[in-house]
């Protein structure tokens, strides 16, 4: 595979590990068969296949050929396509609940497709490019600032414009902003500049590619959703470091059509997930409506110190 389709690849595998320690059994459900999908059509045919003199080959065992991220994206699309247009056949069936299941399950595979490769970067770049920035720090970063450290290195994660992290620099903190989008990371730039504030900015696809090597004092994922990164996050703190985390859920469909589902949290997923991580004490962890209309998700952990 290409290197970005190998790391596309093990994210699902690794996504797949989370969702079975969660007993997230749709989850597991969608993923088996996007692994299952990608394995099977990067295999390279065995010439020898049928001749008893040749040994069996084990799944782990069979060649596999170079994928490219438009084929992974068209095995994206099937699936989701797939699930789709069944759930539509239970639904002229009267067969509601399996026709939500597959929609749900359509979702799952349609997040990961609006991640995959440079189409969300051009999205993100549009976006970027047709609006205003935001120039006033989030009240929940602000609302929680006796949680922050004063100094040592911090982390914007998928920051946009850079209206948290410059409010995170003046705070005193070393910090690093990432973002997926070009338009983004130079708009970040400029405004760092014109507040005369040190910014450190990079283009990163955290789905992809990962968070910035170190360890981290303060990390902020401010309506950026994957679990799977915010996990590494919490994981990359430095002891006594904290990571604040905010994402509206699916309830906050009932007076909102915007996010879609799949920018959304299932409700009580949270609470799952970060029982499943070590060395972490749990500051606040609430879901609720907010002051904003919107319903939120909101989490703050810190890492232990370890033993003396």
């Amino acid at each position: 595979m290409h290197d970005h389709a190998t790391a596309f690849r093990a994210r699902l595998g690794t996504d797949l590990l989370t969702a079975r320690k969660a007993r997230d059994a749709q989850r597991v459900a969608v993923l088996r068969t996007l692994v299952a999908a990608i394995d099977n059509a990067g295999a390279v045919p065995v010439e020898t296949a049928g001749d008893p003199s040749q040994p069996a080959l084990g799944a782990n065992d069979v060649d596999r050929r170079a994928q490219s991220t438009d084929e992974l994206r068209d095995l994206l699309v099937a699936d989701r396509d797939e699930r789709r247009h069944a759930a539509e056949v239970y639904r002229d069936a009267g067969r509601d609940d399996e026709a939500g299941r597959l929609l749900a399950e359509a979702a799952i595979t349609d997040a990961y497709l609006a991640g995959l490769g440079d189409g969300a970067r051009d999205a993100w770049n549009t976006r970027h490019a047709d609006r205003s920035p935001m120039t006033e720090p989030a009240r929940f970063l602000t609302d929680r600032a006796a949680l922050l450290p004063r100094s040592g290195r911090a982390l914007d994660a998928a920051g946009g414009t850079g209206r948290n992290a410059i409010w995170l620099a003046r705070h005193g903190l070393d910090t690093t902003l990432t973002d997926v989008s070009d338009e983004a990371c130079r708009q970040a730039e400029v405004a760092a500049t014109d507040a005369g504030v040190a910014l450190t900015v990079e283009r990163r696809d955290l789905g992809f590619e990962g968070l910035p090597a170190g360890r981290w004092d303060a990390v902020l994922f401010h309506h950026y959703l994957d679990l799977t990164v915010w996990r590494a996050a919490a994981h990359a703190l430095a002891p006594g470091g904290v990571l604040l985390a905010c994402q509206p859920t699916v309830r906050n469909l009932e007076r909102h059509d915007r996010p879609s589902r799949r920018w959304l949290l299932e409700e009580g997923r949270l609470v799952a997930e970060v029982a499943d991580w070590t060395g972490i004490e749990v500051v606040e962890l609430t879901e609720a409506w907010i002051d904003e209309d919107r319903h939120e998700a909101r989490l703050v952990v810190r890492r232990r110190p370890p033993p003396s």
